[in-house]
């Protein structure tokens, strides 16, 4: 299975958010990928729609944040379960070769967010990382809102050498995340335009 990782506000309601399912899906078919992780999602509850098309979490009251995945066929048929954490954190397991392989979709908070909201979404993030079968394969996608910046000296085990930005607090936060599992910023491994990171 092919798998990507796209940021995308799905707006408010169902009957906005429709349309840009079908962009998205069509999309999706064009470039022969299985897994579409979304974020902010801004729906509601947690549910499935479409036979399982797409999968999210979101705010129980508001239309804030939400995660979520759209499934191509394949991936429906090999999805093993999926389990909403909160409206910034999911998770979906599906059956591969040679290892079953588990898709953690994120929505970090903003800047604008409170420690506090950091410090839980991490918690909430390292809860569901320790809850899945160790053999698995694991991608964490989505949107961290966080740049971390060009210099790799300290962190080469977690970063390449194409970051962006100036690196703050937080995205020191996320490369502190990154290295005690010793998983990778892949998107810091390939050379982009500044407009595409």
């Amino acid at each position: 299975m092919r798998t990507y990782a796209y940021s995308w506000n799905m707006e408010c309601a169902h009957h906005v958010g429709t349309g840009k399912l079908e962009l998205l899906k069509n999309e999706m078919e064009r470039y022969h990928f299985d897994i579409l992780g979304l974020a902010e999602m801004r729906w509601t509850a947690s549910e499935e729609m479409h036979g399982c098309k797409v999968i999210w979490s979101g705010n129980e009251q508001k239309h804030e944040a939400g995660v979520g995945f759209l499934l191509s066929k394949r991936a429906r048929e090999a999805l093993l379960g999926n389990k909403p954490v909160s409206d910034r954190v999911m998770v979906a397991r599906f059956q591969a070769q040679p290892f079953n392989m588990s898709v953690v979709q994120v929505y970090a908070p903003t800047s604008d967010g409170t420690n506090e909201q950091v410090e839980q979404f991490y918690a909430d993030l390292e809860t569901t990382l320790d809850d899945i079968p160790k053999k698995d394969i694991v991608i964490i996608a989505g949107d961290w809102n966080a740049k971390v910046g060009r210099d790799n000296d300290r962190w080469k085990r977690v970063m390449g050498n194409f970051g962006y930005g100036d690196k703050k607090d937080r995205e020191e936060r996320l490369l502190e995340f990154a290295l005690e599992p010793d998983m990778m910023i892949c998107n810091t491994k390939f050379q982009q335009k500044d407009c595409r990171k």
